[in-house]
């Protein structure tokens, strides 16, 4: 039982939530509307943007947002995870982050810089209030009439970082409603071990999904690029196909799965590596790249396959 507990203690999940301002486009559909109709842009083009407050780079509010993004990077991208001496997470299958039990410290600390770099700049929103209204209003136009602003207080209020980590009992099905194991689950070692086990793999499974859809979209811009006159076919969507793969094979080598899974992560990751070895797309002639982008297709169907054997295991 020893031995079980202590792989379930192994790895934790961790939900971090982090506070932003969300007055879009979603919440005032009208004012959106005008906005778009002034412009001339087509609806759903996406090209006009509901932004109460004119948030950018160097205002207070957009400055909050970088951190928000950097402690999000951490999650995800290799370089910025290094900087504190961890690893991306990976994806739990029913949200947040499965990560080792060890690193907790590490990310806490990633959490405590972050809410004090914000605390600094919350103080400035009281300050740069009355800019930040002044300036929203003058980018919205007429618009602005009919908008209406939180106070300098509930503003600030919105801003912050914060984690739950968590083990997922295995009464729960769905994560979000969990709770602490106590003592009476150490008798349910083997059963919650099992059940971990099973939503990692599927963790993996989703991987695999958005590695496929990775893929596509990246398979996507390059064929645009050929087809479009004078079109530049950079071979940054290659490396961005490298780099996601790399960090799946990675991953798979950290947690701990089963053998089945392992093999078939290790056999997709392995194909796509062998078929875009040494590619350079920017140096192809036309017929070697479409080449490249038909081996892409057949690994995107290899892909799909594996994910969804691995969720039905």
């Amino acid at each position: 039982m020893t031995n079980q507990m202590n792989q379930i203690n192994s790895t934790l999940i961790i939900t971090p939530d982090i506070g932003s301002y969300s007055g879009n486009s979603a919440t005032h559909k009208r004012e959106t509307s005008v906005l778009v109709d002034k412009r001339g842009a087509e609806k759903g083009a996406l090209r006009v943007r509901f932004n109460r407050f004119n948030i950018n780079s160097k205002n207070v509010l957009g400055m909050i947002g970088a951190v928000n993004r950097r402690v999000s990077k951490v999650f995800t991208c290799e370089e910025e995870a290094a900087k504190h001496e961890l690893l991306p997470a990976l994806p739990f299958i029913n949200g947040g982050y499965q990560i080792d039990a060890k690193d907790r410290p590490r990310y806490e600390a990633v959490f405590d810089a972050a809410n004090a770099e914000i605390a600094d700049l919350k103080r400035r929103i009281a300050r740069d209030y009355p800019s930040l209204v002044a300036e929203g209003k003058r980018k919205l136009g007429d618009v602005a009439a009919s908008v209406s602003y939180p106070s300098a207080e509930d503003l600030a209020k919105e801003f912050g970082i914060k984690a739950v980590f968590s083990q997922e009992p295995v009464e729960v099905a769905k994560y979000g409603a969990t709770k602490a194991i106590v003592s009476e689950a150490l008798n349910k070692g083997a059963a919650l071990a099992n059940h971990q086990s099973t939503l990692m793999e599927q963790s993996f499974g989703k991987m695999l999904s958005d590695l496929a859809k990775e893929m596509e979209r990246n398979r996507d811009k390059m064929e645009e690029s050929m087809n479009k006159k004078g079109g530049r076919v950079r071979n940054e969507n290659i490396t961005k196909i490298r780099r996601k793969v790399d960090s799946i094979k990675s991953m798979a080598a950290r947690y701990g799965i089963s053998d089945v899974v392992s093999d078939a992560i290790s056999k997709v990751c392995n194909t796509i590596t062998s078929n875009l070895a040494n590619v350079d797309m920017s140096n192809l002639a036309p017929p070697e790249r479409e080449e490249v982008l038909d081996k892409i297709n057949a690994d995107v169907e290899i892909v799909t396959t594996a994910s969804e054997n691995i969720m039905k295991w």
